[in-house]
């Protein structure tokens, strides 16, 4: 089978999707590992005796039944300690303000109405005592004039009192749920700081990883906004680009981008980390570094970006799938995106199978569907046979190395060539041709995008309906602008924000060139929101 992983993951996921509607009681477990068990047995006998097909379909009958068991252990209620469980139990009340004790996420995050916090919570003191509770909650805190916090960082134990409340849910048919797009990043309570003088430090335990990634983050977040004092819109962009932090987007240029279809580029996902991940790969060529050495340097710089990047979810997909893609090249093998994706969705799914019902993880592997199942194999049959018989396309010697429609195309080329500048001088006839058949080439580069970005807005327009009442159809249009100069300004982005930290002056150069590219792009988008309809 030519892609096998990709059977194994429609299997898996319809066993999910079967262990959603079954009744989960006591005894479903342990009778589903006994089935797994006689299937798996039975696939291997009929392996043996060669019946492959029949070995295959036992196979898949047991990740059928594997994603059943995944998502009936994924189902499980929450535990008593769950913040939530304690609300439904009456245990909590929301009625008057409580001091909550825990730990803080990540570093104070500048916000344009103030600052925003994150805690996971240990324990709640009510009037009946202290209570231990597990959950996560955001604090938001706008200060006064001449206010400020306490100085905290991640990591810090601290002591909140403040009035929680569960986030709102609208009831409306198909209205977004923020609850449970909150609860998916740990979120379950929010709650807003009245006065400073509430945020108690209890203490500063030793620095973690987790908490030092979180404050490089920080850091970063301030380094880029130096570096564009006078253009706070352009630091925005590039907060979302690069960091995930979509806080200090214009309201109105996020709608722009998102009326003409290229939101994705302010969403830290695929392209990003593909962008980033080609440019690597092209800097290693050219660098000329041992192969090996060259595949550990970029998956290096491929986790730690993705443990940089608050918006972890998309990025792990496209981090993990790239990771597959890296390491089958480095063991030449065959490249199959449809396989790879197929892996990285196996390894997500067994980890978090409830991933299967995210909006954002069925539009990651729906885009990657469209590309590698529609765009590339007609792109293989119509595009890039002529595309690689323009090499050296005067040599007629290379002629019989090509296919015969190929060679055809090589043959009539040429004839087309001589006689369109068969009344030119030698010199001007050959920069002519030159010049005509480069124009050829680049025209099937772009043949290339704009038949990627229409199967990609098509493909993925049920889903962009039904989750987002959104049709752009100046999507395909917009995106042969967008995504190329993203594919630009992340690396370089990436590489100012590092010079950055290491050589600042370095950085103060290369954040003209980078300002002008957001620029740049800003106005396109903006120019395809403008037009009527």
């Amino acid at each position: 089978m030519r892609i096998p992983a990709v059977a194994i993951a429609v299997a898996f996921s319809g066993g999910i999707l079967l262990g959603r509607e079954l009744h989960q009681s006591r005894s479903f477990l342990g009778i589903s590992f006994l089935v797994v068990f006689f299937l798996l047995i039975a696939g291997l006998f009929f392996a043996w005796r060669a019946k492959l097909w029949t070995a295959a379909i036992f196979s898949l009958m047991a990740w059928v039944c594997l994603g059943a068991i995944g998502m009936s252990v994924a189902s499980r209620p929450l535990p008593a300690e769950h913040v939530l469980r304690r609300l439904a139990a009456g245990q909590l009340g929301l009625k008057t303000p409580l001091r909550w004790y825990g730990r803080l996420r990540e570093e104070p995050a500048r916000l344009p109405w103030g600052v925003g916090l994150e805690m996971d919570l240990s324990s709640v003191e009510t009037s009946e005592g202290m209570i231990p509770v597990w959950g996560g909650m955001r604090i938001g805190f706008t200060p006064k004039e001449g206010e400020v916090l306490p100085e905290v960082h991640a990591g810090d134990e601290v002591a909140v009192l403040a009035q929680a409340r569960l986030p709102l849910v609208f009831r409306d048919a198909g209205a977004f749920d923020r609850r449970e797009y909150l609860a998916r990043q740990g979120i379950h309570l929010l709650a807003t700081l009245r006065a400073s003088s509430l945020l108690e430090r209890l203490s500063s335990p030793p620095a973690t990883m987790r908490t030092r990634l979180a404050r490089l983050r920080a850091l970063l977040r301030e380094r880029l906004d130096g570096l564009y004092p006078d253009a706070p819109q352009t630091a925005g962009i590039l907060r979302a680009m690069l960091l995930g932090d979509r806080s200090f987007v214009d309201q109105a240029e996020s709608v722009d981008f998102q009326k003409t279809g290229v939101f994705h580029v302010l969403v830290v996902a695929g392209l990003h980390v593909g962008a980033l991940a080609f440019f690597l790969y092209w800097l290693g060529n050219k660098l000329r570094l041992p192969r090996t050495l060259a595949t550990v340097l970029l998956l290096a710089a491929l986790f730690a970006y993705i443990a940089l990047v608050e918006q972890r979810a998309p990025v792990l997909r496209a981090g993990l799938m790239t990771a597959i893609v890296v390491l089958a090249g480095f063991l030449d093998r065959r490249l199959e995106i449809l396989n790879s994706a197929a892996i990285a969705a196996i390894a997500l799914l067994v980890a978090k199978p409830s991933e299967l019902f995210d909006t954002s993880f069925q539009l990651s592997f729906l885009a990657i569907g469209c590309i590698a199942g529609v765009a590339v194999p007609w792109m293989e049959r119509y595009v890039q046979p002529y595309a690689g018989a323009l090499r050296a396309w005067r040599d007629v010697t290379r002629d019989g190395a090509f296919t015969a429609r190929q060679a055809q195309f090589r043959l009539d080329l040429r004839a087309a060539a001589e006689a369109l500048t068969s009344r030119l001088s030698a010199r001007t006839a050959k920069l002519a041709q030159n010049f005509g058949v480069r124009g050829f080439g680049l025209s099937l580069r772009g043949a290339e995008m704009i038949a990627l970005s229409v199967v990609l807005q098509f493909g993925m327009l049920p889903l962009m309906a039904r989750d987002f009442h959104r049709v752009t159809l100046m999507g395909p249009v917009a995106n042969l602008f967008a995504v190329p100069l993203t594919g630009v300004i992340v690396p370089l982005g990436f590489f100012t924000l590092g010079s950055s930290v290491i050589l600042p002056l370095l950085a103060r150069v290369l954040a003209w060139p980078l300002g002008w590219l957001v620029a740049l792009q800003g106005h396109v988008i903006g120019w395809f929101a403008g037009l009527a309809h």
